[in-house]
């Protein structure tokens, strides 16, 4: 039943089970979410609810302030009575009094009504949206296509085998634990999305090989070193897990096609950054990565969702988990903690004390982040678990010990160091995403601003001081530069990394993602074939 009081009014309704639907749909106005459509045959079209009333609350939750995606999850959420606090403008008190007062004559009195909720329809697809697909489903297939012949010739023309000398077991145990990291721990961990499941582990794959191949020949050619060896193609691999942060920002809303495009253009910006700028010019210590692959692939594809626009669609709702997809999520992330000591060490398998370094700073680091996580998680929850602070900032460690992994910090130090970069991550979450989306029109789909972003701009600031403090002994000096040179270049490189990112994955953005046809996003449907 509703109740119209003033301006307002509460609308109560019954769920017998998470998945039914109520026919609801919802944007952001002015900060507001507001109901963008109603299904004329749910169980809502009977009520007092109308199109352009703004949402105030579900369940006692609010909604002001916070994303459209944030409303419709929680009603997806809910089970049993859900009790909806609406409001709308005062020059419609007539017409709505009006509606009130045909209701009161049916039941005089208040009468509790538990509206049948029935299974979401499936809309029918227009033909125009099928067509468009398509064309987008061929395209795809042609970039591809292109790409392998581009690379295929590019090898066959100008690369050939590394040294067998510079062959090991050891570094194909790296590659493997990184593959792992790409195609299973990425892959699952972006499984939280209920409807794009088959696109989060699929698209991965794609993209993941895609980026791989476009960087061996794209910074083969830049570094000069045209051979094909496990240390290239273990580079091949950060450049395709720099991409795949990028992906975090914008899964579900570009398209394959789109991300596709963005896969062989960053490709080029990832390589040119590390070899030319951090790496070259400045002679940064990121063993890790934190600047050359977090700091650079967050920034990216924030940059990249800036150029894309906020999220205004109704299909927003879209954008939910369940106790399922969370689970996935889980999976990914669980992945991702183990085999994350191994991307660190990557580079140091020559050397027993830096990969020694690397593993137990990282793995320290690990433990950190995942201690301030579950705590500060449950103290911003009233001592209840966030599943998404979980399954993202207990890596944040991870991100942030990249930079300063094989330098002598002590244990105390690196865990010192995940403490801060989890409380850092979850603190974004809960306060960060939601200012993003408000004030800037940023909308970061997996959080990629908290998970790396935040993380690698402290890891790379930490490393300013920690290469002056923790100097190597002589014999065993990693450093490029002398003392007090190597923090004004660790400072010059966080800077130039962010211009770089940014600026690039804005450009790539504003050419590379505006579409002309509307799909609905964070649904596997429009672009897989769907058992019934």
């Amino acid at each position: 039943m509703s109740q119209a009081t003033g301006s307002s009014y509460s609308l109560k309704v019954t769920k017998a089970s998470q998945k039914e639907s109520l026919g609801i749909a919802f944007n952001t106005v002015n900060d507001e979410v507001r109901v963008a459509a109603i299904d004329p045959s749910g169980p809502l079209a009977s009520t007092a609810l109308k199109e352009g009333d703004r949402i105030l609350a579900v369940n006692g939750m609010p909604s002001t302030g916070k994303p459209a995606s944030y409303t419709a999850a929680v009603l997806r959420k809910s089970k049993g009575d859900v009790e909806i606090l609406v409001s709308y403008d005062e020059e419609d008190n007539s017409m709505r009094s009006a509606d009130n007062s045909m209701r009161s004559a049916e039941h005089p009195e208040p009468v509790e009504t538990d509206y049948l909720i029935v299974e979401e329809s499936k809309a029918e697809e227009s033909p125009v949206s099928d067509e468009a697909a398509s064309s987008m489903s061929l395209m795809i297939g042609q970039i591809i296509f292109l790409v392998q012949v581009g690379v295929g010739t590019s090898l066959f023309l100008l690369y050939d085998y590394g040294s067998v000398d510079d062959f090991s077991m050891k570094k194909y145990s790296t590659f493997r634990d990184i593959m792992v990291m790409l195609l299973l721990g990425f892959g699952y961990l972006m499984t939280f999305l209920e409807k794009y499941g088959l696109s989060s582990v699929g698209l991965t794959m794609l993209l993941t090989a895609l980026n791989m191949e476009c960087n061996l020949v794209v910074e083969g050619l830049l570094s000069g070193n045209r051979f094909i060896s496990l240390d290239a193609i273990i580079d091949a691999e950060f450049s395709a897990a720099t991409l795949l942060i990028s992906f975090g920002a914008l899964i579900g809303r570009a398209t394959p096609l789109q991300m596709c495009a963005l896969a062989v253009a960053q490709s080029v910006f990832y390589a040119a950054n590390k070899v030319f700028l951090v790496f070259g010019y400045f002679g940064a210590e990121d063993v890790g990565g934190t600047m050359t692959i977090h700091m650079f692939g967050a920034f990216f594809g924030l940059a990249a969702a800036y150029a894309l626009g906020p999220q205004n669609k109704p299909s927003a709702s879209n954008n939910a988990a369940s106790k399922v997809s969370d689970v996935f999520a889980f999976v990914g992330t669980t992945l991702l903690w183990v085999y994350w000591p191994s991307f660190v060490g990557a580079t140091e398998t020559a050397s027993d004390r830096n990969e020694m370094l690397c593993l137990t700073n990282t793995i320290m680091a690990l433990i950190g982040s995942t201690g301030a996580t579950f705590y500060l998680s449950q103290e911003l929850n009233k001592g209840k678990f966030d599943a998404v602070h979980i399954q993202n900032s207990t890596l944040a460690g991870g991100v942030a010990i990249g930079s300063t992994a094989r330098l002598a910090m002590g244990p105390g130090t690196a865990l010192i160091v995940g403490m801060v970069a989890g409380a850092i991550s979850v603190l974004g979450y809960f306060y960060g995403s939601p200012f993003l989306e408000k004030k800037l029109g940023l909308y970061d789909t997996c959080g990629v601003a908290n998970l790396h972003g935040l993380p690698s701009v402290l890891g790379g600031l930490l490393s300013v001081v920690m290469v002056y403090v923790y100097q190597p002994d002589a014999a065993e000096d990693i450093l490029q530069h002398e003392v007090g040179t190597q923090s004004v270049m660790q400072l010059a490189a966080v800077v130039g990394t962010l211009v770089v990112a940014i600026g690039s994955g804005y450009m790539s953005g504003s050419i590379l993602l505006p579409s002309s046809f509307d799909f609905e996003d964070y649904e596997d449907a429009v672009w897989w074939i769907m058992e019934d």
